[in-house]
């Protein structure tokens, strides 16, 4: 079944970095992983020293033979009660990835 990854970044509005971290971990992460064809997520946030558009960052893997049905259904559950949005969201963009060949290591080279 072919793979993907969806590379979401946001920010949360100015002070409300707790609010917005606890909605992405406990109501987000669960909805987003009940959408069919979502495996795993893994979250990151900005290291201090580094400059970005946005301070977190989240890796989403997908399994599906249909990639725009599983996007239609992201999106048709997103803001609805079954996946509500946070007031805390500021600003952010979703992307999707192809991989380009096999993940590797170090131990590849």
């Amino acid at each position: 079944m072919p793979r993907y990854l969806l590379v979401a970044q946001h920010s949360a509005k100015p002070g409300q970095d707790a609010e917005f971290d606890a909605w992405y971990e406990h109501q987000h992460v669960p909805d987003v992983l009940a959408c069919p064809g979502f495996n795993s997520v893994q979250r990151f946030r900005l290291d201090p020293g580094s400059k970005g558009d946005c301070d977190y960052l989240a890796l989403y893997e997908l399994e599906t033979d249909d990639l725009e049905a599983a996007k239609r259904e992201l999106r048709a559950r997103a803001g609805t009660a079954v996946m509500p949005i946070s007031d805390a969201i500021g600003r952010g963009s979703s992307l999707y990835y192809t991989p380009l060949g096999e993940k590797k290591d170090g131990h590849d080279a």
